[in-house]
Order: C-alpha cells, then sequence, then structure tokens
C-alpha cells in the first residue's frame, strides 16, 4: 500500500544525515550515480514508446508519407535521448542541491529537480513538445480533482459546466484556432450573410441529415479512441497472447465510450439546430445552453478524462483569446515554462502522495523507468517510514 509523506511526516522520520545515496542507493558515488540509471530509462523509454510510434508510422503510411522507417527510428531515438535527460538532471540536480542546502529537504528531493528536468523536453520534436505539455497538464488537472475528492457526481457537474462553457466559447469564435487541442468536438464556424431567405443553420444539408451523421461518426470515433487506447495499454500483453486482441477490441467499454461521445454530438446538434430555427434565444448563448444538457449523458458513463479535457481545453482557448487581446507573441519558452511546473508537481505528488497522483502518469513514469522510481520509493519507505 503506497504511503502519503506529507512534509510534517517527513521531517518528523528523516534525519538530518539523510543525503542524495537515497536516490542513487546502488552507489555512494554522486558522479556515478545516474549513469547506472540511464540503461534502465532508455529501456523503459523506448519500451513505452515503440507501441505509439508504430502506430504513428502506420498512419503516415497510409497517408503515404515518404521515409516513414527513418522518421520511426528518429521519434525513437529522440524520445530515449528525451526519458534519459529527464532522469540525468533529476539525479544530477538532488545530488548538487543536497551538497549545497548540506542535506535532502522535503522539496529539493523532486519539486526543484523536477522543475530543472523539464529542460529536457527541449531535445524533443516541437510536436512532442506540445504533444508532453498537453499529456503533462491534462494529468496535472486530474491530480488536483483527485486531490480535492471530486466524486463522479461532483465530475458530471463539472462536465455540464465547462461543457457548457467551452462550447459557448466555440460557438462564438471568430476564426478558426490555430493550435492543438485534444477536444472531440468542434461545431462549424458560423457563417456571417445577410440572405434572410437561407438556411438559419451553419451546416450542409438537412438538420436531420446533420444529427444522425453526427452519431453514426462520432461513435466511430469514440470507439475508436478506446479501442486504440486499450490497444496502447495492452501492447505487451497481445505481443505475448495474440488472441486476446478480440477482447480489446470488442470490449463493452468501447461501445460505452463510443455512445457517450455520439450522444454528447447528437444532442448539442439537435439543441443547436432546435434554438437557431425557432430563435427562442439569443444565438450567442445557444453554445452555453446546448453545451451544458449534452454533458448529462456523462451521469450514465462517467470517465474522469472527459471533464480534465473539458477544464484544459477551456483554459487553452482563454489563453489564447487573451494572447490575442493584449498582443503576446507565442513563444515556446512560454511552453516550456508550463511543461516545467506541471512536470514538477506531477512528479512530487506521484512521490509523495500517490493516492492522489494521475494513474496514467504514475503508470508512464514506472514504465519510462523500468520499476526505477517504484525502486526507489520502496527503499525510502522502507528505511524511513514502515
Amino acid at each position: 500500500m503506497p504511503v502519503v509523506i506529507s512534509k510534517e511526516l517527513f521531517y518528523e522520520k528523516i534525519s538530518k544525515e539523510l543525503d542524495c545515496r537515497v536516490i542513487h542507493y546502488w552507489t555512494d558515488n554522486c558522479v556515478q550515480g545516474a549513469l547506472p540509471a540511464l540503461p534502465q530509462v532508455a529501456i523503459g523509454v523506448a519500451k513505452f514508446f515503440l507501441p505509439i510510434y508504430l502506430l504513428r508510422m502506420a498512419i503516415d503510411y497510409r497517408r503515404k508519407k515518404k521515409n516513414i522507417l527513418k522518421t520511426f527510428v528518429i521519434r525513437e531515438l529522440r524520445s530515449i535521448l528525451y526519458g534519459a535527460s529527464l532522469s540525468l538532471i533529476i539525479i544530477s540536480s538532488i545530488c548538487l542541491l543536497g551538497k549545497i542546502c548540506g542535506r535532502i529537504h522535503y522539496y529539493n528531493l523532486l519539486l526543484i529537480p523536477g522543475f530543472l528536468s523539464g529542460l529536457g523536453i527541449l531535445v524533443e520534436s516541437d510536436e512532442n513538445q506540445t504533444l508532453d505539455t498537453l499529456i503533462f497538464f491534462n494529468s496535472f488537472i486530474e491530480t488536483n480533482l483527485n486531490a480535492l475528492k471530486v466524486n463522479t457526481t461532483k465530475q458530471a457537474i463539472l462536465f455540464v459546466i465547462f461543457s457548457g462553457i467551452l462550447m459557448q466559447l466555440f460557438e462564438n469564435r471568430k476564426e478558426e484556432l490555430n493550435f492543438n487541442y485534444w477536444w472531440f468536438y468542434t461545431p462549424p464556424l458560423k457563417k456571417i450573410s445577410n440572405d434572410n431567405h437561407q438556411n438559419k443553420c451553419s451546416h450542409e444539408n438537412s438538420c436531420r441529415f446533420f444529427i444522425t451523421n453526427g452519431v453514426k461518426n462520432y461513435f466511430m470515433l469514440g470507439a475508436g479512441i478506446n479501442i486504440t487506447k486499450r490497444l496502447l495499454g495492452s501492447f505487451k500483453l497481445l505481443i505475448k497472447s495474440p488472441a486476446k486482441l478480440v477482447n480489446v477490441v470488442f470490449h463493452k467499454s468501447n461501445v460505452y465510450f463510443g455512445l457517450l461521445i455520439a450522444a454528447y454530438v447528437g444532442i448539442y446538434r439537435a439543441i443547436t439546430c432546435y434554438l437557431r430555427q425557432t430563435q427562442l434565444l439569443s444565438e450567442k448563448w445557444h453554445g452555453l445552453l446546448a453545451g451544458a444538457i449534452s454533458g448529462v449523458p456523462y451521469c450514465f458513463y462517467p470517465t474522469i478524462q472527459l471533464p480534465v479535457l473539458a477544464i484544459t481545453t477551456t483554459l487553452q482557448i482563454f489563453y489564447h483569446n487573451l494572447c490575442k487581446h493584449y498582443n503576446i507573441t507565442n513563444h515556446f519558452y512560454q511552453r516550456l515554462l508550463l511543461y516545467q511546473c506541471v512536470h514538477a508537481c506531477n512528479l512530487h505528488t506521484n512521490f509523495f502522495y500517490p493516492n492522489i497522483s494521475s494513474p496514467y502518469y504514475s503508470k508512464m513514469v514506472d514504465a519510462c523507468t523500468n520499476r526505477l522510481t517504484s525502486k526507489i520509493y520502496d527503499q525510502l519507505v522502507e528505511k524511513y517510514f514502515l
């Protein structure tokens, strides 16, 4: 059972003699401390990213891109270098801070080294830098929801609220959004026309076709997303037992998630079409009402990733609008600073408060370090807290 290590408990149980050897327990030499960790991290990162990059290679092949094998190798090598950079900077920073401060303190064990190690993301491609930042930011939001003890009922309320706000922002945008986000549905951009006789809706074809076609397509999208997630999570198991592929592809959760996404889009399109045709409500509020009501099906199949996505995408759009209003140039160092902050917080929480850490983040760290972080944690807990 994971032990929660608060700041008070840390200083109560651990004496001033604690030094960085608690991290590189395999040697007393700080210079050599990080070296044995690098092969472990390289193996872990390579295994973790292999199914992801194989999937991307298959997508590149279908799109008839060139040099797909070379691209695959470069992606894998850059990610290995990224993981090695993180671990090297973390261990080196812990040792250096321990020497400067005279001992290991609560926040210089992982929080500060985690922030400094965020510089390791610079070895990744721009595309992966953005993806990693989004993944870690989503994990940060999920961790905080866990810390606030947000149960499924509160999750549903949060989803309804942020779904309404998010769709309100989408509906009232003046142009297409030029940044990456993971929200699954973006309504069509409103058409501006002075023709009073045209269809009041922004879509082509009839409203009935627009709604039913959306339900069909987004059911397939939702099921496809869940299948992909399960395939990536079961990659090692499928290598050993390929017959289990049938269970992964036809698992009932794929249908449930597909129905949830389809219901969301179908209800949203039906409400917005009805409101535009009847003009019962000012058009600028259509997104807020339709988005909130569309979030209700979440109650039947709650999955915390959806409210997390709604929150993060809403914050992304707010930040985008803020930058545009105040003419703030979006440089890479803003993304880097965000990544460093959320990476540090996630790493600190995962080690000291494993009970609230994002499950995906915990599994990812464990896999990418080839369970080295778990071994370090077990050593520390066994020696000082049991």
